[in-house]
């Protein structure tokens, strides 16, 4: 469900060039849950207080979860 907290995937992008050193939204995976097929960029983030939740658009499915401390 996308709503106006949800956020895409170019909102988590410095995030991941500190976690992984490299520019990542354009990076495509496959979703474990529906094998859906996307960029990064496209998945629903979420940033509740806590952390970070990012999910797959097709099924909701927990993609990464990155504490806030990262």
């Amino acid at each position: 469900m996308v709503d106006e907290e949800t956020l895409d995937g170019n909102a988590i992008g410095g995030l991941l060039i500190e976690v992984f050193g490299t520019e990542m939204t354009t990076a495509t995976g496959t979703c474990g849950g529906c094998g859906a097929v996307s960029q990064v960029a496209e998945l629903a983030v979420y940033r509740p207080g806590l952390g970070t939740v990012v999910r797959c658009r097709s099924c909701d499915s927990v993609l990464m979860g990155l504490p806030a401390w990262i």
